[in-house]
């Protein structure tokens, strides 16, 4: 059975005692209400030490304010128990106390600084400590001054004024987010009690009618309750800091500002209580300031419609209600455009994955900081939602001066972003412009096409500017009209695999194949991997599509082995599916299925799969304890560093088409090429080189030490039979001899 948390068996403890307190002897009394006073002061120190949770220095304080309790606590006890006397009031005890209080209140506040602050805050904050104070002064200050010294009277007041100044620290705490936490909600409670204690003592004081018990057993809960804010976990987080939210009529806010209001002239109604006219004046000024601030969050609740929670931009709706006031002004004085500058940060799914959704959301509001700086005069922007914002430029002589704008926001996020809890943090966004001047243009076409030239931008690298033409609307309608058609085409067997071989240069002899699916539409007729692959992972169909074409591969490896051929094949796998948890027994399955061994198989993930982290790396290593073969793909255009590739356990590196194509011709290409090939053998894994298409091609790569070629300058992709045909019976390739080298290179096993 789980065993509860540590903070609720130590209320549980405190509060089964405290039930049969006022039953206790005077002397047992003492040692419990004193031991728990230290035992509290102890907990929150030691929790503090041990846990080093945000603004621990407030912590300190507070623990330090509960040690000054407890000493109070003893001195109080030192008069009754040994020097057997009532303690006077004033007492000896009493400095210490408000001491503590001192201490408390500042660690309190310590904490709501730490947090962060907003005007309306600690607006609404003022408004309670004045409510708060008003009841004090109706329960406390009048009788007070009816006490025997002005000693007492002072110490009388003290009291309820420093807990006033606790409830309000812990009022704040509230407000926030990070505020309702578990230890936030035990601060606030243990605050509230205090103050009631507080306020019952010291009218009893002055009353001359102090005898203990009940007030004791609220003192009790109070500091038991601070204790078990530190015991709780999420004590580390009271202290973080944090972008203030923006402050909305809540229901819990409206709530607590008309609760307290209330507090004092209910007061009023206690029996003995005072009436004054001041008292009158002073609550007739509470009222009117709480009437100001409710007026103030009215207007925001009506303004919040238009604007963006988090980042405090307008929001969606807003946009479209501005960019369709300044289309319907093109017509009243022709000759300028309107523009809108769609953008999308880049790669935001990564910082979310990474580290969580609130560095996510302090990364949009960063972004939307710097985005707002960049802005003309007139400009505005807004947050459209998730990690996509729209700049309008209502006004613009020619379409150039909307494109400027773009540039404006890609200089605005050159320099890092400074992320709370991570540090810096480098944003990309990409862009897509769209200008009109005709006045009869549609909001929600313009924001479509901006839409859609910014996918063209982020298709093209991401970190860019792309603007619309005609030929995107048609782009985006067969995209579209793909995404739909391609869920069925793998029930209606459309899709089909090629085969293209990889020929071993030091040998001539065949190394292996590489599998290559097609699509094959009813009516648009083939569509290239180029095309259908990216909306297969748009659309979530990647992973179906790899569990086909594995299958298809390993069944058509079985044949090949039936009629006496070995051949290795190669898979493409997409980045994505490195974080699949169910990869690696998808592999080990379909290997088992059709009999094939690891070895047989090559996995080719590209480059920029190695973004995945720690769990791309532990997929592959599982991949290669079932004996499977890795290999990088499309190296050179990804964004690998050396440090990732000596993590990886992979056997070769697919050098890309493009650094294979100006061979012969660009010596910059060549020499990438050597480093390459250099690299690769000093890592102890092989080279294949793609796209070989001409003999001088071949040769150059020969001299370089590539150790495998494929291209179409052996074979184009094909069908099994096609693949094999030029294949001799002892392995070697029958077709374009390949210019071997010397000596082969051998990584070791």
């Amino acid at each position: 059975m789980r065993r509860p948390p540590g903070w609720t068996l130590y209320l549980a403890v405190v509060a089964g005692v405290t039930a049969v307190y006022l039953q206790m002897g005077d002397a047992v009394q003492t040692l419990f209400y004193n031991g728990n006073t230290t035992l509290a002061a102890v907990i929150v120190g030691v929790c503090t030490w041990r846990r080093r949770p945000l603004g621990r220095a407030a912590w300190y304080l507070i623990s330090a304010g509960l040690a000054a309790y407890a000493v109070g606590d003893w001195i109080w006890a030192a008069y009754e128990h040994v020097w057997h006397q009532k303690a006077p009031f004033p007492s000896l005890a009493d400095p210490v106390y408000l001491a503590g209080s001192a201490l408390v209140a500042l660690g309190m506040w310590r904490l709501v600084a730490a947090r962060g602050t907003t005007r309306g805050d600690l607006q609404d904050t003022a408004i309670v400590t004045l409510a708060v104070g008003l009841f004090t002064w109706i329960q406390i200050l009048g009788p007070s001054w009816q006490s025997s010294t002005q000693w007492a009277r002072l110490v009388a007041i003290a009291y309820p004024v420093c807990s006033a100044l606790l409830l309000a620290a812990a009022f704040r705490l509230l407000l926030g987010r990070i505020g309702r936490s578990p230890a936030s909600l035990l601060l606030v409670f243990g605050m509230t009690v205090m103050l009631i204690s507080d306020t019952v003592y010291s009218r009893q004081v002055i009353s001359d009618s102090y005898v203990g018990g009940l007030v004791d057993v609220g003192w009790i809960l109070a500091y038991a309750s601070i204790a078990a804010a530190a015991l709780h976990s999420s004590s580390v987080r009271v202290g973080r800091p944090m972008t203030p939210p923006v402050n909305t009529l809540t229901t819990r806010r409206l709530a607590l500002l008309l609760g307290v209001i209330a507090v004092a002239p209910l007061a009023l109604l206690v029996p003995g209580g005072p009436s004054y006219p001041v008292f009158l004046i002073v609550w007739a000024g509470v009222l009117a300031v709480t009437a100001g601030r409710l007026t103030i969050l009215v207007r925001r609740l009506g303004g919040k419609v238009l604007t963006d929670d988090l980042t405090g931009l307008p929001n969606r709706f807003a946009f479209g209600q501005r960019l369709q006031a300044a289309v319907s002004g093109l017509d009243q004085d022709g000759g300028h455009f309107v523009g809108v500058v769609f953008c999308d940060v880049d790669h935001f799914k990564l910082v979310n994955d990474s580290y969580g959704h609130a560095t996510g959301d302090a990364v949009l509001q960063a972004v939307a900081q710097r985005l707002a700086a960049s802005l003309r005069r007139g400009d505005i922007v807004a947050r459209l939602g998730g990690d996509e914002f729209a700049i309008l430029v209502p006004r613009a002589n020619d379409p150039g001066v909307v494109h400027s704008v773009a540039d404006r926001v890609h200089d605005a996020l050159v320099a890092p972003l400074d992320v709370d809890g991570v540090g810096e943090l480098y944003a990309a966004i990409s862009v897509g412009v769209r200008t009109t001047n005709d006045p009869e243009a549609l909001t929600e076409v313009l924001l479509a096409d901006a839409d859609m030239a910014m996918y063209r931008a982020k298709d093209a690298g991401g970190g860019r500017s792309a603007a619309f033409g005609p030929e995107l609307r048609e782009d985006s309608r067969r995209r579209l009209q793909l995404d739909n058609d391609l869920r069925a085409a793998l029930d209606r067997g459309e899709l089909h695999l090629v085969f293209q071989p990889e020929i071993e240069m030091a040998t001539g002899s065949l190394f292996g194949v590489e599998v290559l699916s097609r699509w094959k539409h009813p009516t648009l007729g083939l569509i290239p991997p180029g095309e259908f692959i990216p909306i297969a992972e748009a659309a979530g169909l990647i992973e179906r599509l790899f569990d086909w074409s594995l299958d298809a591969a390993l069944r058509q490896h079985a044949e090949w082995r039936s009629e006496g051929q070995t051949v290795a094949v190669a898979v493409n796998l997409s980045a994505s599916q490195l974080t699949d948890p169910r990869l690696v027994s998808v592999v080990h399955s379909a290997l088992t299925r059709h009999g094939v061994t690891g070895d047989q198989l090559w996995i080719e993930v590209t480059e920029s799969a190695l973004a995945g982290g720690d769990a791309a790396v532990n997929a592959l290593v599982e991949l290669k304890q079932l004996g499977v073969n890795i290999a990088i793909d499309d190296f050179g255009t990804g964004y690998s560093s050396l440090s990732q590739l000596r993590r990886l356990p992979f056997d070769v590196l697919k050098i890309d088409r493009s650094f294979v194509a100006d061979l012969g011709h660009a010596e910059a290409d060549e020499k990438v090429l050597a480093s390459i090939v250099h690299l690769a053998h000093s890592l102890n894994v092989r080279t294949v080189a793609e796209g070989v298409e001409t003999e001088q091609q071949a040769r150059i790569l020969a001299a370089l030490g590539c150790d495998i070629v494929q291209g179409f300058l052996y074979a184009r992709p094909g069908a099994p039979g096609d693949a094999l045909a030029l294949v001799g019976p002892d392995g070697t390739w029958l077709g374009i001899p390949v210019p071997g080298h010397r000596q082969a290179f051998s990584p070791p096993r």
